[in-house]
């Protein structure tokens, strides 16, 4: 019978299983928590060495249904992620992209993970850097808050964005959904995402603007360059209300 070790919440298991890997090389033995409320819990060393903390049931549950869901469903479903990943090699394959991606490749990936209700539906190209980023947000979200957001693509900034589990509708455009988007480089602000949880409601971006229709408006200040980039698009007059209520 496995042992698990008493902890108060999910953030005091992380604590433990890193104080655990100062001393030792792996997390045998330190990898399994239980709440006080029973609920049990499994620490896991996920890319680039971070930790990630989930139910114990819930990688049994999520290979499962991540490998059902993988299965296309149809020669059409099965000629699209066909024809994605080619484009992710062929933009990888390229010379400009090596350089500037340091030769990672880019990603042909689901917009939300397959154990999290993705499908094949929903793919698209993730040069390296996104993807590392997306997989961060997510894990982040995942360790402090479980499974009560659900992460995907904004379809408008093409940010991430965390919707709540339990608003989220998976055949409605990301943008359009109650939640927070993360473009790539902000931290997970988890202020916002705490007072989501705890009333239910919040909408926009982190650190921006809300564009008032579900979706989401970023402004990217360069100053060595005096350039400013608004995602997506907007009129003059659109910029302009839109730095007054970031001043």
């Amino acid at each position: 019978m496995p042992k698990f070790k008493k902890v108060r919440t999910r953030e005091d298991a992380l604590k433990s299983a890193r104080r655990h890997l100062k001393n030792n090389v792996n997390l045998s033995g330190a990898n399994l928590y239980v709440l006080p409320d029973g609920t049990k819990l499994r620490v896991r060393v996920k890319e680039a060495g971070r930790l990630s903390v989930e139910n114990y049931n819930t990688k049994i549950k999520s290979d499962n249904k991540r490998s059902k869901a993988a299965q296309p469903k149809g020669e059409d479903e099965a000629a699209f992620v066909r024809s994605q990943k080619k484009l992710a090699r062929q933009q990888s394959d390229d010379l400009v992209h090596q350089i500037a991606a340091n030769g990672k490749p880019s990603i042909a990936e689901h917009n939300r993970r397959l154990a999290s209700g993705g499908s094949n539906e929903s793919m698209s190209i993730s040069p390296p850097d996104f993807k590392t980023y997306k997989d961060t947000v997510e894990t982040k979200i995942q360790s402090k808050f479980g499974d009560q957001f659900v992460v995907d693509v904004d379809d408008v900034s093409g940010g991430v964005r965390a919707i709540p589990a339990s608003k989220h509708n998976p055949y409605e455009a990301p943008s359009k959904q109650k939640g927070i988007t993360f473009e790539q480089g902000q931290k997970v602000d988890f202020a916002q995402l705490e007072k989501m949880v705890k009333n239910g409601n919040g909408n926009g971006i982190a650190n921006g603007v809300p564009n008032g229709n579900g979706g989401s408006t970023s402004a990217i200040v360069d100053s060595a360059r005096q350039v400013v980039t608004v995602k997506p698009a907007k009129s003059f007059d659109d910029i302009l209300k839109l730095l007054r209520a970031l001043a």
